[in-house]
């Protein structure tokens, strides 16, 4: 399906060096405290792009409900497939900052 998030997280990260392993959180130079909440960032990132596939899947679910019976809406379905647009949008602004972000490092002379 054109424009799914499974194409969309084919295409970010085979395109992606393999990085290491970095917990967020932490502090800087290495004296992160106890209390610190451990953050995997690539766990992060793909629990945000999932709840932007739940949202997307919700929205086809609405659709159809609204389609089949009288319990949903067009404006519920609406609602949903709005959400889902924003929420695709958003990601896609990310992606777009992080690989600016990447190509802007990559290009650094030292």
């Amino acid at each position: 399906m054109p424009g799914s998030i499974g194409g969309f997280q084919s295409n970010l990260f085979p395109a992606m060096p393999k990085m290491p392993h970095a917990p967020i959180g932490g502090a800087v130079g290495g004296a992160a405290g106890a209390d610190a909440p451990q953050v995997n960032f690539q766990e992060a990132l793909l629990n945000s792009i999932n709840q932007v596939g739940m949202q997307e899947k919700q929205a086809y679910a609405a659709i159809e409900s609204s389609l089949v019976s009288d319990e949903d809406t067009q404006v519920h379905a609406m609602m949903a497939m709005k959400k889902a647009e924003l929420a695709f949008r958003t990601m896609i602004q990310i992606r777009n900052k992080m690989v600016d972000a990447y190509n802007e490092i990559k290009d650094m002379r030292f």
